[in-house]
Order: structure tokens, then sequence, then C-alpha cells
């Protein structure tokens, strides 16, 4: 699989505007690449409660002096004083027509920097051979415009692992999908389950085609399973969800599994694949390399509408 090893710091780099981000320094020769919170224990502001996540939100562009002074004085240079100078140079130097730095159009996920789209397709273009669910699952929180970008219409994300009923009298056996979307309109829910890049697609041939393989079968069958179970809880879950407001008219579902720019299918998997995943009525089936494929298109085309 293709790997893009020094693309993480020339994007940083040209995102901050080949400057320091340090207020009223103008430095842009031998820039840094600084991080936020310390990635290992012992560093400065390091933090095990608060995971980095993937994306590139973690890291800050200074010059070297700067870079010393705020890993030597972490008591003055809290996460929060550095997210905001990370936030103010982004907006100083994002291109008008870039989508991802639009007022209102980015979201805080538990008190982390605010992230962006762009930072998501950088991620995903230097995603390490092993990651897990809980690499995507952070992410696409800390980033939710990804997964809103693969619904039609306008969504907005109400909020990862949700509970969406489903318990037995013993208290058992609940039900918790991975994402909550709603759409920004009706407020519609749309459940989002995420699987990995590397979950297979395709099973062995049956007469002619291709079966789904058990992973694709098995998530549409859980991700309808919690659509079941929060339509018959509905009204229970509502009373008791308080500011948040949702509906469950007939709502559909979202699956995010596999990849197939890494993992190619020969033309007669790809379509029974399709067969598949087209017939499904309340299930959308998305592959990461097409979700990530749509980011690269959209930013493309706010960066030639801007300019």
């Amino acid at each position: 699989m293709r790997r893009q090893r020094e693309r993480l710091p020339r994007v940083l780099v040209e995102q901050a505007g080949n400057r320091c981000a340090f207020p009223d320094c103008e430095h842009d020769q031998y820039l840094q690449i600084a991080a936020i919170r310390a990635m290992s224990p012992g560093g400065p502001r390091y933090d095990p409660e608060v995971p980095t996540g993937p994306g590139s939100a973690n890291f800050i562009i200074l010059c070297a002096s700067h870079h010393r002074l705020i890993d030597a004085e972490p008591h003055r240079f809290s996460v929060a004083i550095l997210q905001e100078m990370r936030r103010e140079q982004l907006a100083c130097v994002q291109p008008a027509g870039d989508i991802s730095h639009r007022p209102g159009s980015q979201e805080q996920s538990g008190g982390s920097a605010m992230t962006t789209l762009r930072d998501a397709l950088v991620a995903w273009n230097e995603r390490p051979e092993d990651a897990d669910e809980d690499y995507w699952h952070r992410l696409f929180e800390d980033v939710p415009q990804v997964l809103a970008a693969a619904v039609p219409g306008s969504a907005m994300q109400l909020g990862s692992k949700c509970y969406v009923g489903g318990k037995s009298i013993t208290n058992r056996h609940g039900s918790i999908v991975d994402f909550l979307l709603a759409s920004r309109a009706t407020q519609n829910v749309i459940l989002t389950e995420i699987k990995r890049p590397s979950s297979p697609l395709v099973g062995p041939p049956y007469r002619g085609v291709f079966m789904p393989s058990n992973e694709l079968s098995g998530s549409v069958v859980q991700v309808l399973g919690y659509r079941d179970a929060l339509q018959k809880d509905f009204y229970s879950l509502a009373a008791n969800s308080g500011s948040v407001r949702f509906e469950a008219f007939d709502p559909r579902a979202l699956l995010v599994i596999g990849d197939l720019e890494s993992k190619p299918l020969s033309a007669d998997q790809r379509r029974s694949f399709d067969l598949f995943r087209n017939g499904l009525k309340d299930v959308i089936v998305i592959t990461f390399d097409e979700l990530f494929n749509n980011i690269a298109d959209l930013l493309a085309m706010t960066r030639d509408h801007g300019d």
C-alpha cells in the first residue's frame, strides 16, 4: 500500500502559512513541528486520559526559539493556550474557499483542538498498517464533518458511542452505536457504524456471483438491529436526552467498511458488492477510500472556487 511519509510535515507547514504561530513572531525559517500534548509520558503537557488522535490537530508550527520556550515552561503555555495559537494561525492563512475553516463548520470534541477535513485526509494518507476501529473512531470524532460528507444533505454529529436502546429488564444487552448523526433540517437520526479498511467485502462465489463477506453482512444486520432498538425505545430515549433533540422516523443507517483501493476486487466481485449494497433499503454502505476520495474532491472544488 502506498505511503506518503513526507506529506504530513509539508502540509502542516503550508497550513501554517510558512511562519511561526507564536503571537507577533514573523520567523519563516527553520520552522519546527511542536506537539501541543506530548506523545510520551514525561513530556510537556502529556495527558494519558486525552488521546491526541491520528490527525494533525495536536501539532503546531513554531520557530526553534519558541518551540524551546513552550516546552521549557509548560505551566505558562497550557494546552488551551497553544490550541488557541494554532486556531488563530489557521484562521489567518486559510483560503476563503475552504469550508473546513468557515464559521460554524467545525465542532470541538472533548476539549481537543478543532481539526479540519484536510487533517483527516492527511491522516488517511498516513494511516498505520495496523490501524484498528478505535483509530478511526477517534479520527471521526475529532473531525465530525467527515462522516457528514458521506450522507446526502446536511448532517451534524449528535455524539459517539451512543446508547440506542435494547436493554432487557435485567439491564443487559443494550445497543451502543458508534456514531449518531442527525439531519440539520429535520433532526432525523442516521445511525453510523465504523469497521476497518482491512475488512473483507466479499466472500466465496455462489452460482455466478459472490456472497457478501461475513463481516459485511454481519455489520449490516448489526446496524439494522441498532435501528430497530432505537425505534422501539425512541420515546424513553428522547425523554432522557436533555437538550439534545432528535427524531427517528424511518431512520437510515450508515456503514463505513473496507477499502477498494488497497484491496481491489475483480470485476465480478465488484459487481456482486455493488448489487448487494445497492439493494439495501435502509443502510448506506461506503468504503473508506470512497469516503476520503469524496473529501479530496470536496477540498479540491472549494479550493478552486476560492481561487
